[in-house]
């Protein structure tokens, strides 16, 4: 989710973004205010922060790239980041997302396809 949330910045060398991006275990250590367990909320309400906190960061660091890019014409990621440190942009952010309650009630579905196939010679 953060990659493709921070992708719309499109900087240069933005196609080893992913590599750029730390994952970590989803639990109350790291989720402080995490939400429920039941239903698959937590993880979709963990998303859905992780998508607002990206929103945050893609807008302040937008108008640093448009100025880099009127100055430089292209710009990369590790440019973009060094320039809002050096301006001293909040590269942090931090948000809480908590979904309507009927949101834990849905339907999943699934789908699952096999072929067999015999050799030999019967």
């Amino acid at each position: 989710m953060a990659a493709f949330a921070l992708s719309s910045i499109q900087c240069d060398e933005m196609r080893d973004f992913l590599e750029k991006i730390r994952v970590i275990q989803a639990d109350t250590l790291s989720l402080i205010q995490g939400g429920l367990t039941a239903g698959s909320t937590k993880s979709e309400s963990t998303c859905e922060a992780i998508k607002l906190c990206c929103k945050m960061l893609v807008e302040r660091l937008i108008p640093i790239k448009e100025k880099l890019q009127e100055q430089m014409g292209s710009v990369k990621w590790s440019t973009l980041i060094l320039q809002a440190q050096s301006q001293a942009v909040n590269l942090s952010a931090s948000s809480y997302y908590v979904p309507h309650f009927s949101s834990m009630r849905y339907l999943n579905y699934g789908a699952a396809v096999t072929e067999a196939s015999k050799h030999g010679g019967d």
